[in-house]
């Protein structure tokens, strides 16, 4: 057991005493530069926080060894400064002896030259002697103090050192039997000690009895006594009470047993009485280690009642008291040593309290801004005051009681949900049996209720008519591309990541079988198209759940073709359904839409016009309270879309009643409806949260004037964290640990995943059950409380993604980078085979691991196949991120590819300017490398560039420069590809006899054989420079005498190329016959492509084969295809 509390307040309460004295000396320790290390880690928010208690931990750790093996003890850690007392009992301790100690700690950290990491802390010492009054007080809730002359004293010479300044008072000088110790005199009795001093042999750590369970448990919550967790980050409000004018142990006993009473009743945390340079000081906290239901009310109320039952005292002993109190997030855990440690909270906001409480007047309570929004309190506004080691001017404000003529405060409109309800059902319904599309936002703050209300919709669509539903949930952390849609194929076709390839095929053909017997038998016009590109899109569908199968579509499609091809797929899908059956497509959570997605639904808007489809789209407001439109309002307005929004608001007041009424089975009390007005906020989330938190807590109890709650004094909170940090202390050890671990997975987790994680903890292995019967049981325990829900065995989701950030977030940076890297080796020793669908998974949970190598490999893997299925947004945004990462390392060949991938795939989109800085910034790395094919090759990308933009000047510089570089190393490969790019050059400025040099210097060089598709964009380019030489024959040659090896590779994209520049050729010579056959030919393969450009040029000039051939009325249908497919 951690030694919580000191060892010789044990020996104390073993021996019956509360009270008593002892001479010993006495040594104050301050870390001198702890405050400027505190304000700039602070700075970092959490992650500061969680350094600084690290940073606190491995300062003390070795203070408070050295300190207890030379026979001190230490009362408590007052922020940046401990006081230790040697008991003169021990015959060891001498003046002599104790500035040994202080020298010895010094020496420690001059060891290290007083570095902790980035930073540099001194030492400041001041040594006393003489009496220590101790006391232990309080009855059912004890504490401890110590206070005195040396105490003050001590601290009083530690404020007159200077960094490694040893300072001794008068009362210690008249200890020293050595006369020669060299002094300065400074301030009032005390003195520094010039006289270089001898360090003595460092003594043995010493081996302190085990602190009693149940002498812990009289001074601390069980929840700290059995803390065993490395910490974690919680909503805390922070109360610092200064008290004067308190003499002798019976009036403290008396001052601290009210105290201390009233934090138990309230269930706060009293960690120390502290005597220092601030006089004494409590401190007390609400919301840690245990959260309620009402962290701010609580505090309030404990300091409200704490003044009435001090009023007595007040006027009995003279006595004053002053409080500071905020709230805020901090780090919570264990800080000290092994021979004494707290539990204590560290963070601004627990340091701002303290400075609060400095700066009220006696019987004032100041609180900062976040306080004083408790609506059922009354505050003043004392200013906006600049406080030491706060950045900014702080609002400050006065509390003056409570508020007894609070009403709630109301978020906008008072409306019931079932009137939202029905103008939903109405408007889904019409536009259903109209067979016309129409589409429906919900927006509302989280927790308001949109899922509930959906779902109800749902329920009620059924009682009208037959409906099909479809949920598209998107993902809040990953936003993979086309998530919400993968996640409804995933569901529709019974796809699972622990299922056999055999069983998901299985489950994909039948599922697929399904669908075309079902539009077999529907009698819609429209049904034999459907049915057409359903089965040509089928090995799309397949490859975007993850079953491929060798030579299929997918496989031969390029990034372009499979990113046009999985958008047209999913639409025409989800036609098809509709055409079976009128059909809801829920979107939800779409303000973390991805741009991929946001694009498939701009394009299922623009077809599903003569469709029965409702797009139901659930939405937040934006951060700035606008509403973020997932499918923008003018493509709503453009394609005549019917459209309903419904603002989703909070609950009315009567609602609030009738919802805790249904859930609980019974009326409730006035009281108890009251307060939950009050703590909800009318919030149906946070009135759900209440009501299970009363329920598991045995709270509640059923009188004749309804259900109530036990303790008419506890007030709730407000803070819906604090309610879900409480949901979660309500767990067992065990569960607890094993939501943690689920949470850090996502909103949605694998069994097996989270079975591998959990393998590593040590609560699982400590524990003589293990195996995966074990973790089912902690799953099972969690999905009881309605913490999750079963997706199928072996997958689970979080009721409320609210739920689940709580857990994320209350949780160490370190612990969760050690949780991120376990996560990323699980999935890759699970799922070897099917990397490719997780790379961004791996990056992401690499990348907060902090795993360098790791997180660049799959950033790169991630970006290469997004880029690869043309999701140019989502690679270009893992390309950026990448390079973050590669610009701090040497080698610059990786991050010289990288600007080069990205400059490609800008020039793509048509951002040429973007992707010339690239190419640039790639050049510039190169030739600093000295690397003659990396220099090639970025002059090549450049030089390409370059000509599409239309400088032809330097685009035939740069691809000059990189025909030499290849010429001269022989490299066969870049020198074809870049005389393709010159051919081009010349080509577009009609130095035909250059451009057909060019070319047949590239297929001379092999390119193409070396890539197929490449290859045939070469020889077609080939032909049209011939055709424009009128060389007719010779480009109708190059081309047929190249087709062959393409159709042997089945490289249906170079066919397709191929043939419709053979088609131009052959139309340019008159040959009307053969140029209609080949545009024929490559129309229908780059149809099949979903080639969208091909496509166009082969309708287009097929239509002027047509129309030469006197078939105007074809010709005409062909041309408006033409220009429907480009608009």
């Amino acid at each position: 057991m951690k030694h919580l509390i000191p060892y010789f307040i044990q020996e104390q309460e073993l021996a019956g005493e509360t009270h008593g004295s002892l001479q010993a000396f006495t040594l104050n320790i301050d870390l001198l530069g702890f405050t400027p290390l505190t304000e700039s880690l602070m700075q970092e928010g959490l992650s500061g926080a969680e350094r600084l208690s690290n940073l606190l931990n491995e300062i003390f750790d070795p203070l408070v060894r050295l300190m207890y093996a030379r026979g001190g003890f230490i009362p408590y850690f007052a922020g940046d400064a401990f006081t230790a007392i040697f008991p003169c009992s021990d015959a060891r301790q001498n003046a002599q002896a104790l500035i040994q100690t202080a020298a010895m700690a010094r020496a420690l950290f001059r060891r290290r030259e007083n570095r902790f990491g980035q930073f540099t802390i001194g030492l400041k010492f001041g040594l006393s002697y003489g009496k220590v009054e101790w006391g232990i007080v309080g009855s059912t809730r004890r504490s401890f103090y110590f206070r005195g002359h040396p105490i003050d004293s001590c601290g009083y010479c530690q404020t007159l050192a200077q960094s490694g300044d040893i300072v001794i008072d008068g009362a210690l000088l008249r200890q020293l039997a050595n006369a020669s110790l060299k002094l300065e005199p400074l301030g009032k009795d005390a003195y520094r000690v010039a006289s270089p001093l001898q360090i003595l042999d460092f003594p043995q750590p010493l081996r302190c009895d085990e602190l009693k369970k149940e002498i812990a448990l009289a001074y601390l919550p069980e929840a700290v006594v059995e803390y065993k967790q490395d910490g974690e980050f919680r909503p805390v409000v922070s109360i610092f009470l200064s008290f004067a004018n308190i003499t002798g142990h019976e009036a403290m006993g008396r001052f601290a047993e009210v105290v201390l009473q009233q934090t138990a009743t309230f269930s706060g945390y009293f960690k120390e009485i502290d005597f220092g340079d601030k006089g004494g000081v409590m401190t007390i906290f609400f919301g840690a280690p245990i959260a309620f239901e009402n962290n701010v009310s609580r505090a309030l109320e404990f300091v409200l009642s704490l003044r009435e039952e001090l009023r007595p005292l007040e006027e009995s002993l003279l006595c004053r008291y002053r409080i500071g109190m905020t709230i805020g997030t901090a780090y919570t855990g264990i800080v000290g040593g092994h021979e004494r440690c707290q539990y204590a909270c560290v963070g601004n906001r627990v340091n701002l309290a303290a400075r609060l409480m400095t700066k009220a007047d006696w019987g004032e309570v100041l609180v900062d801004e976040e306080i004083q929004l408790a609506s059922a309190y009354r505050f003043l506004h004392t200013g906006d005051i600049q406080y030491k080691g706060i950045k900014g001017n702080v609002p400050t404000y006065k509390l003056l009681g409570r508020n007894f003529d609070n009403d709630p405060d109301y978020a906008g409109p008072l409306i019931a949900r079932q009137q939202e309800l029905q103008a939903l059902a109405d408007f889904v319904a019409d536009g259903l049996k109209g067979q016309r599309a129409h589409i429906a936002y919900v927006f509302g703050e989280a927790g308001v209720g949109k899922s509930r209300l959906t779902y109800e919709l749902s329920k009620e669509l059924q009682t009208r008519l037959d409906v099909q539903w479809h949920l598209c949930q998107v993902d809040q952390i990953l936003r993979k591309p086309f998530n919400p849609f993968i996640y409804f194929l995933h569901n529709y076709f019974e796809q699972s990541p622990e299922s056999s390839h055999y069983l998901n095929s299985t489950n994909f053909d039948a599922r697929f079988r399904l669908l075309l017997k079902a539009l077999e038998d529907t009698d819609h016009t429209a049904k034999s198209q459907a049915a057409r590109e359903l089965q040509r899109t089928r090995p799309i569908l397949a490859a975007l759940v993850g079953i491929h199968a060798e030579n299929s579509l997918w496989e031969m499609l390029d990034a372009k073709g499979r990113y046009q091809n999985a958008i047209q797929a999913i639409i025409n899908l989800l036609l098809a359904e509709s055409l079976v059956q009128p059909l809801v497509i829920e979107l939800e959570d779409t303000h973390w839409i991805d741009e991929s997605s946001s694009e498939l639904l701009t394009e299922l808007a623009r077809q599903m016009t003569d469709y029965p489809i409702c797009l139901l789209i659930t939405s937040r407001y934006a951060d700035d309270g606008t509403k973020p439109y997932a499918l923008p309002r003018s493509v709503i307005k453009s394609m005549q879309h019917p459209l309903l929004e419904v603002d989703l608001n909070v609950l009315p007041a009567e609602a609030v009643r009738e919802f805790a009424e249904t859930t609980l089975g019974g009326p409730i009390s006035d009281a108890f409806y009251q307060l939950l007005l009050r703590t909800t906020n009318h919030n149906p989330f946070y009135v759900e949260q209440m009501l299970e938190y009363f329920t598991e807590s045995n709270l509640l109890n059923e009188t004749p004037e309804g259900w109530t709650i036990q303790d008419e004094n506890v007030q709730l909170s407000n803070s819906i964290n604090a309610i879900l940090t409480a949901r979660i202390d309500r767990l067992s050890e065990q569960v607890r640990e094993t939501v943690k671990a689920a949470a850090v997975i996502g909103r949605e987790f694998d069994v097996p995943v989270l079975t591998e994680v959990m393998k590593q903890q040590r609560l699982f292995r400590d524990r003589k059950k293990m195996g995966p019967a074990l973790l089912r049981e902690e799953i099972k325990s969690a999905e009881n409380v309605q913490i999750w829900r079963a997706m199928n065995e072996l997958r689970y989701i979080f009721r409320h993604s609210l739920l689940r950030e709580a857990v994320y977030g209350m949780q160490l940076h370190t612990r969760l980078k050690q949780l991120h890297q376990l996560i990323a080796e699980a999935i890759e020793r699970l799922y070897t085979g099917q990397l490719e669908e997780r790379y961004v998974d791996l990056a992401f949970h690499y990348e907060q691991a902090g795993v360098f190598d790791k997180t660049c490999e799959y950033l790169r893997k991630a970006a290469d196949h997004a880029r690869t299925n043309y999701l140019n947004q989502q690679a270009l945004d893992y390309y950026e991120k990448l390079l973050h990462y590669l610009g701090a390392q040497a080698d610059s060949v990786d991050e010289i590819k990288t600007h080069l991938k990205r400059g490609k795939l800008l020039e793509l989109i048509g951002n040429w300017d973007e992707g010339q800085r690239a190419f640039e910034k790639a050049l510039e790395l190169a030739k600093h490398s000295r690397d003659v094919v990396m220099i090639g090759h970025c002059n090549n990308h450049l030089g390409h560039l370059l000509m599409l933009k239309g400088d032809y000047f330097e685009a035939k510089h740069h691809l000059s420069i990189a025909a030499g570089l290849f010429e001269s190393v022989d490299d066969r490969m870049g020198f074809a590809r870049v005389n393709g790019n010159l051919g081009t050059l010349h080509l577009r400025r009609g130095e035909y006899q250059e451009a057909k040099a060019c070319f047949e210097r590239s297929i001379k060089s092999g390119l193409v054989n070396g890539e197929a598709f490449a290859g045939a964009r070469i020889v077609a380019d080939l032909a049209l420079t011939e055709m424009n030489l009128g060389n007719f024959d010779a480009g109708i040659a190059a081309v047929e005498q190249q087709l062959p090896l393409h159709r042997q590779r089945n490289d249906k994209q170079g066919v397709a190329t191929l043939l419709v520049n053979l088609g131009i050729v052959q139309y340019e010579k008159g040959d009307y016959a053969a140029a209609r056959l080949s545009y024929e030919e490559g129309l229908e393969l780059a149809e099949e492509l979903g080639d969208k450009q091909l496509v166009a040029i082969a309708l287009g000039s097929l239509g002027l084969v047509i129309q030469r051939q006197g078939d105007y009325a074809k010709a005409m249908e062909l041309f408006q295809r033409d220009l429907q497919l480009t608009e």
